[in-house]
């Protein structure tokens, strides 16, 4: 399936009796199939990159001599979004948006028509001057739709325009007319797009989903080694996978899958690094070892987490001096291998622990990138998609099965499940609703053995206590903390629990005072985020630097999982994290003074909304 994009222009969006010159002009420029309600398809393509609905951002869409056209913020906004929340199930959202920055406002005369075509109206000063429509419709889709890439057209000069439209959101500049555009719009739509697996391996097309995808394809363009977070069950194999597909340099190439979870510490080094004969104890033969039978491939080591130290160790020796030695052996083999790792755990916390998880090691596995599979109870929108393809699948392994049609309260039982084993689970029970009822032609709620789950903890700032702290001072709140004597029954399995509730409520902390400091302009009067002074009001350090504050924001998204993929999925934290993490990458010194954070100026509490 073509991905689904939308572009916004003044000029290629209004609406025209006839042929559409301009818009079939871009269409055959950018290799896209118009499917715009109304449109009359005037350009026919062999391979088409993508479909597009073309929308003018005016009204009235059709205009005359004598009509005044004016910028629509609201009518487009309402556009976007029923491609993005309003969408029918089961279908992918905007995969991006082409949007221009000019729009030409004002009444249509007889001369503008000659001069810029059918409906297009004179325009007015305030159409060029610095605070254009398309910025302030990029401004209001960074705040309401922040996973979703804009990517300028225009024909405006681009060192006017790329600078402030980057520091807005947008993830690529493309000039009108260029005669490359159809090759840069598809290298885009690779790196940046909302769109599902094409191979339909990893299956759905819920925005956090596609979030992931597009971060496994960014990754998968480079060279270092990608690490995977994710719950048990949520499929890390089937993205490493993914990864590997869309590495341009290993097509073709092996994919090797280590599992650390099924191997003791004893076998571990025997067969991730091979050993040679009389190595130790049993080995008879030389055995090259899983990186070796990797070269020029990827290897994948799930669990990773699971590994002693010894193992640790020979790592990062690989990861390093690109060679691998045998157990038992005195020469390095050379290797080139694409590593991506997989967790479940919580390793950067075991990495700051004295004696855990290495820190060396973390930083070297996860240089590429980390990327975040969602828990399915994060994509409840997948469940139509998932459950009719695991019941096909069900039913082609199940001798004499019938097709069955799916009753919608399977789906509606299915929803209010917590389902902690993620897809893996939900596998299992349709697995055992259709081998138990071979013979049935409906799947109906009551064929689902649903395991009874125990209601699932809720965060500590929901408990009594909790509470309590909400609404505490910060003086009473500490003093509860310090006097807190846990009893026996609470001593097991708590700690986890009591740091994302500090990290949540550190988050709380630097919110307030991100809002504290908001800093009004004219061009936007609700104030701008500032990254080092709310830092600064939370430390009290009137001193510090910025790269200090940037250090700060990113220890605090990293202090719990959990409040980690909420950063990543809040509009403001996410973007606040992401701009922060870039101040800092290695060699960069960072700035002498931090610069407004380009976000939105909405309330904090609208934008987390």
């Amino acid at each position: 399936m073509l991905p689904r994009i939308l572009v916004i222009d003044d000029l290629y969006g209004r609406v025209v009796d006839g042929i559409h010159e301009d818009r079939a002009a871009v269409c055959l420029q950018l290799r896209l199939k118009d499917e715009t309600p109304g449109a009359g398809g005037e350009v026919v393509l062999d391979e088409p990159l993508a479909r597009a609905v073309f929308c003018r951002g005016q009204l009235p869409a059709a205009a005359a001599v004598g009509d005044a056209v004016e910028n629509d913020l609201a009518g487009t906004l309402r556009l976007i979004d029923g491609g993005w929340h309003e969408r029918p199930a089961g279908t992918a959202p905007w995969a991006l948006v082409l949007l221009d920055l000019r729009f030409r406002s004002g009444t249509v005369t007889a001369e503008s028509e000659a001069r810029y075509g059918r409906g297009v109206p004179e325009g007015r000063p305030a159409d060029e001057q610095s605070q254009l429509f398309g910025l302030r419709l990029l401004e209001e889709m960074q705040r309401r739709y922040p996973h979703l890439p804009v990517i300028v057209l225009s024909d405006a000069p681009r060192d006017g325009v790329s600078r402030e439209s980057a520091a807005l959101g947008a993830v690529a500049f493309l000039a009108k007319g260029d005669p490359r555009g159809a090759e840069k719009l598809h290298d885009y739509l690779r790196r940046h797009a909302l769109v599902p697996d094409p191979d339909g391996e990893i299956i759905g097309c819920s925005i956090p989903l596609l979030v992931a995808l597009r971060n496994a394809r960014r990754a998968a363009m480079g060279a270092e080694s990608i690490l995977i977070r994710g719950e048990t069950g949520t499929g890390k194999e089937l993205l490493a996978r993914y990864i590997h597909r869309n590495d341009p340099r290993r097509q073709g190439a092996p994919l090797v899958v280590v599992d650390s979870g099924t191997l003791s510490p004893e076998l571990y080094a025997s067969e991730l690094f091979g050993h040679v004969k009389g190595g130790y104890t049993g080995a008879i033969s030389d055995r090259p070892g899983r990186i070796v039978e990797a070269h020029r491939g990827l290897l994948f080591l799930d669990e990773i987490g699971n590994v002693d130290g010894t193992v640790q160790r020979g790592l990062l020796r690989v990861l390093q001096e690109k060679q691998v030695r045998p157990v038992g052996g005195t020469r390095a083999r050379e290797v080139d291998v694409r590593f991506v790792f997989a967790t479940n755990e919580d390793i950067e916390s075991r990495a700051a622990a004295e004696d855990g998880f290495r820190l060396d090691l973390l930083e070297r596995i996860r240089q590429g990138g980390t990327i975040v599979l969602p828990p399915l109870r994060d994509r409840l929108d997948d469940l139509p998609v998932l459950v009719e393809a695991l019941v096909r699948e069900a039913e082609r392994v199940t001798h004499g099965a019938m097709r069955r049609k799916i009753d919608a309260g399977v789906f509606d039982l299915l929803r209010r499940q917590s389902w902690r084993g993620n897809i893996r689970q939900l596998r299992t029970c349709v697995m055992k609703a259709v081998n138990a009822r071979a013979d049935v032609e409906h799947l109906v709620a009551q064929h689902l053995d649903l395991p009874r789950e125990e209601p699932s903890p809720r965060p500590l700032r929901e408990t009594p206590a909790a509470s309590a702290l909400d609404e505490a001072t910060f003086a009473s709140a500490l003093a509860m903390l310090q006097t807190l004597q846990p009893g026996p029954a609470e001593l097991v399995g708590q700690y986890g629990a009591l740091e994302a509730a500090f990290a949540r409520a550190a988050t709380r902390y630097l919110r307030a005072c991100l809002d504290a400091v908001r800093k009004p302009t004219l061009r936007n009067p609700a104030g701008e985020i500032l990254v080092q002074p709310a830092v600064k009001l939370m430390l009290g350090e009137a001193k510090l630097n910025a790269s200090q504050a940037y250090d700060f924001v990113i220890r605090l998204r990293n202090l719990s999982p959990s409040v980690a993929q909420e950063w990543d999925t809040d509009a403001v934290l996410g973007p606040l994290f992401e701009h922060a993490r870039a101040q800092r990458r290695p060699g960069r010194s960072g700035p002498r003074r931090t610069p407004a954070l380009p976000l939105t100026a909405a309330p904090l509490e609208e934008a987390h909304a």
